[in-house]
C-alpha cells in the first residue's frame, strides 16, 4: 500500500505530495500594442518586458491557450487572428485566420476544443476549431458586439453587444443565439472560474450587471466610476477588477483608476469598496491564474500596471508598445492538460479497474470516517436552502498505473446535509467540470509534477448549489 496523508479543508489549500508549498509566477504574459502591430512579452517572475512580436495591423484582443502553446490575437485592420508559437515567440507567415469584419473580442475555452471570436462590423462571432485553427462556423449577434467570455464547461459564451443593450449567449452547436436584456453599452464581460455568475460593463452608464448563469437573468447592479470598460475575476471569485476611464472631457492627460468589487456570493453582494490608482487611460485587464497580481493595460501612457491583488498596490509600471490594449497571463504552474480518454466517464473505477484496484488498497487511508467527522460538525447547516462550507481533501498518490503519469490525486468530499437528502455534486478541476454525480470520491489522473490543480466541488439540491468546497494541489 502506498503511503499518503490526508488533509480536510473548507478553505483554499495548497500541498505538495500532501504538504504545504508555494508556487512560482514562472510564465509569460501578452500585451497587445494597438497602433505599431505588436505584442509584447512580458516575463511574470520578474515582471520586466521580454520581446516584442510583430501581428497584424490594430491588433486588439489576445487569449492563451489552456495548456500555453499558442495564442490568438484579434487584428482589427487585417480581419484576421494571427496564430503565436508561444514556445518561440512568433508569427509564422502561414499562421493567420481570416475572419469577419474587424475583430475585436477573443476567447479560447478552458478545455482548448474551441475559440470565439467577436466580429464587430458584422455582427458575428466566428468559432474557430483549434485543432485546425479554422472557422467551423458563424453566427449572428446583436448591435455592435464587442467582448467574449466563455463559460468554464464550455457550453456557451457571453458576447456583450454594445450598441443594442443586449448580451448573447452562444451555444457553438447552434445556429442562433439567444440574449439577455441589459442596461445600456455593456462592452467588457467575464465569467467567474466556478461558472456561477458574470459581469458585464456598462460603458457610459458606469455600473456592472451581475448574471445569473443557471437561468441566465441578470441578479442586480453595482456602480462603479466613470467609462468603465475591462473586467476580470479573481480565480477564488471573491473580487473583480474594473478599469475606469473617467469623464471623456480629460481622458486623455488624467491618470485613471481601476475598480475593486469585494464578492460574496452567499449574500448576493457585489460592491465596488476601493479603486487603485494607475496610468492614463485603463482599458483591459487580467489576473494571474495564482490570483496574486494583476496586469492594467494604459492606453494612452503606453505601460502596464502591475497590481499586488493581497493589497491592492502598484508594484511596477512596464514600458511597451503604443497603445496596449488586450492582455493575456499564463503561468507555468496552472498549464491546462488533457484528461486522459478514460477519466472521460463519470464512473472513473468502471472505466480504469487497474487503477481502481490500487484504490482499494489505499482505503485503510480512513478516508471515510474523516470525513464524517467533517460531516458532523456541519450537521447545524442541515437546512439546504442556506450555502454551507463543503469539506473536501485530496491524497495523493504516486507510481500511477498510467505510464505516463507519475501521480494521481484522490478527491473526496463529505456531504453538508449528512445524507438527510438525496444530493449531487460537480467536480471542477481549474475551473473545467470533470466529475457530475452522486459519488463523493473521484480519481483524478490527469496530474502532472510540478502542476498546480485547483479543485472546486459543489453540492447540488433541487437544482440549486447548497454547499461549496475548494482545494489545489501540487504534486512534487
Amino acid at each position: 500500500m502506498k503511503s499518503s496523508k490526508k488533509i480536510l479543508l473548507s478553505l483554499l489549500l495548497f500541498i505538495s505530495n500532501c504538504a504545504m508549498t508555494f508556487t512560482s509566477e514562472s510564465g509569460f504574459a501578452y500585451i497587445v500594442n494597438e497602433n505599431d502591430g505588436t505584442v509584447t512579452v512580458i516575463d511574470t517572475a520578474t515582471h520586466t518586458a521580454a520581446t516584442t512580436i510583430k501581428v497584424g495591423n490594430s491588433p486588439a484582443g489576445v487569449a492563451i491557450a489552456p495548456d500555453g502553446s499558442y495564442a490568438y490575437v484579434t487584428n482589427e485592420g487585417d480581419n484576421t487572428v494571427s496564430i503565436i508559437d508561444t514556445a518561440t515567440h512568433e508569427v509564422k507567415d502561414a499562421d493567420t485566420i481570416t475572419v469577419g469584419n474587424s475583430p475585436i473580442g477573443v476567447a479560447i475555452a478552458p478545455d482548448g476544443s474551441y475559440a470565439c471570436v467577436v466580429n464587430q462590423d458584422d455582427d458575428t462571432v466566428s468559432i474557430i476549431n483549434t485543432t485546425t485553427h479554422e472557422v467551423d462556423k458563424i453566427i449572428t449577434l446583436g448591435d455592435v458586439p464587442t467582448e467574449v467570455a466563455i463559460a468554464p464547461d464550455g457550453s456557451f459564451a457571453y458576447v456583450t453587444n454594445k450598441k443594442d443593450g443586449t448580451v448573447s449567449v452562444v451555444d457553438k452547436n447552434s445556429a442562433a443565439a439567444s440574449s439577455i436584456s441589459v442596461t445600456k453599452n455593456p462592452v467588457g464581460v467575464a465569467i467567474a472560474p466556478d461558472g456561477s455568475f458574470a459581469l458585464v460593463v456598462h460603458e457610459n452608464d458606469d455600473k456592472v450587471s451581475v448574471i445569473d448563469i443557471n437561468d441566465h437573468t441578470v441578479l442586480t447592479t453595482t456602480k462603479v466610476g466613470d467609462y468603465p470598460y475591462g473586467v476580470a475575476i479573481a480565480p477564488d471569485g471573491s473580487f473583480a477588477l474594473v478599469t475606469e476611464r473617467n469623464e471623456v472631457s480629460n481622458f486623455f492627460t488624467q491618470d485613471k483608476k481601476v475598480a475593486v468589487i469585494e464578492i460574496d456570493k452567499n449574500a448576493n453582494s457585489y460592491k465596488a469598496s476601493k479603486t487603485i490608482n494607475v496610468k492614463n487611460y485603463p482599458f483591459y485587464t487580467a489576473i494571474a491564474p495564482s490570483g496574486s497580481f494583476a496586469y492594467v493595460t494604459n492606453y494612452n501612457s503606453d505601460n502596464v500596471s502591475v497590481i499586488d491583488t493581497n493589497g491592492y498596490t502598484v508594484l511596477k509600471t512596464i514600458t511597451v508598445g503604443k497603445n496596449p490594449k488586450g492582455v493575456a497571463i499564463f503561468l507555468d504552474d496552472y498549464a491546462f492538460v488533457e484528461a486522459n480518454a478514460d477519466d472521460a466517464g463519470d464512473n472513473v473505477v468502471a472505466d480504469d479497474n487497474a487503477v481502481a484496484d490500487d484504490n482499494a488498497d489505499d482505503a485503510g487511508d480512513n478516508v471515510v470516517a474523516d470525513d464524517n467527522a467533517v460531516a458532523d460538525d456541519n450537521a447545524d447547516g442541515d437546512n439546504t436552502n442556506t450555502m454551507t462550507s463543503l469539506s473536501v481533501s485530496a491524497s495523493c498518490k504516486k507510481d500511477c498505473f498510467i505510464a505516463e503519469t507519475e501521480f494521481f490525486n484522490v478527491i473526496e468530499w463529505s456531504s453538508s446535509v449528512n445524507g438527510t437528502v438525496s444530493t449531487n455534486y460537480k467536480l471542477y478541476r481549474d475551473s473545467v467540470l470533470i466529475f457530475s454525480g452522486e459519488q463523493t470520491t473521484f480519481t483524478d489522473h490527469n496530474v502532472r509534477k510540478n502542476r498546480r490543480h485547483v479543485y472546486n466541488v459543489e453540492e447540488i439540491y433541487e437544482d440549486k448549489m447548497i454547499a461549496t468546497g475548494s482545494l489545489a494541489v501540487i504534486n512534487k
